[in-house]
């Protein structure tokens, strides 16, 4: 009995020990300072392998809007550039989602504003995870 106790202490222990460890190493790409989303072509935001299994999360922690409007993130198959979300609309701080319609295992993002003038822009800080 003791020996049963030992065993399954253990792998709950090592559970958790790998529940963190794949929380701890995955893909997420820091925005700590503004960055800036500019009108004319949409932008490269971050290319990574995929880790979510079923969409991409922008989290907006901070926006400055600049009289901009129709902000979108949308992935992309890295290797082919065929499109794997919908386009989505970023409508302000909090989590931002695009779910994948097919999951490549390299995933690019972009993003985009309604603007087609380059000098127009809006700045958000926050994190993405692919």
């Amino acid at each position: 009995m003791k020996k049963l106790k030992k065993i399954v202490a253990i792998c709950l222990a090592l559970t958790t020990l790998f529940a963190f460890m794949a929380t701890a190493h995955a893909d997420v790409h820091s925005f700590s300072s503004y960055t800036k989303v500019r009108g004319d072509d949409s932008q490269d935001l971050a290319e990574s392998t995929r880790q979510q299994p079923e969409r991409i999360d922008l989290y907006v922690s901070a926006v400055t809007w600049n009289g901009q409007s129709g902000w979108k993130i949308r992935g992309y198959n890295a290797s082919n550039g065929t499109s794997c979300t919908v386009r989505s609309s970023v409508t302000g701080t909090g989590s931002n989602l695009a779910w994948y319609d097919t999951k490549p295992t390299t995933v690019k993002v972009k993003t985009s504003i309604s603007s087609s003038e380059y000098d127009d822009y809006l700045e958000f800080k926050g994190s993405l995870y692919i």
